[in-house]
């Protein structure tokens, strides 16, 4: 039977661990939430052409207009805005997303290793 320090430690441990997932979970919303506004962004830009569209001023307001050039202001990090063709926009969008990717694979990951370290942990809890 395992001592009742042993048993806190472990509890302890847990505690942390669940804590450490949540946080993981939430970047890992907000990283989707990234993906998903970038996906919206190539589909706009798409289809951006000659004809008159809708573009998004905020808080749910709309101007109708029709673009007078095939360049597109793109925030590049750091409040920093570039002119870029749409191709060029595609491109950026493509390149943040797969960073996005990949930090959410990594996040994955760990979230895995936290799970392992859980299920063990109670295993040992439950020998003990």
């Amino acid at each position: 039977m395992a001592s009742e320090q042993e048993l806190q430690k472990i509890a302890m441990e847990m505690n942390y661990y669940r804590q450490r997932a949540e946080e993981l979970q939430a970047q890992m919303r907000s990283l989707a939430a990234f993906v998903q506004e970038s996906d919206s962004a190539k589909k706009a830009l798409e289809s951006l052409g000659e004809n008159e569209s809708f573009f998004a001023v905020g808080s749910g307001v709309f101007v109708r207009a029709k673009p007078s050039t095939q360049k597109v202001l793109v925030e590049t990090g750091a409040r920093v805005i570039a002119e870029k063709t749409v191709d060029e926009a595609n491109a950026f969008l493509d390149a943040r997303k797969d960073e996005l990717v990949k930090a959410m694979s990594k996040i994955q990951e760990e979230l895995e290793g936290l799970n392992a370290a859980m299920v063990s942990l109670s295993e040992k809890a439950r020998q003990e």
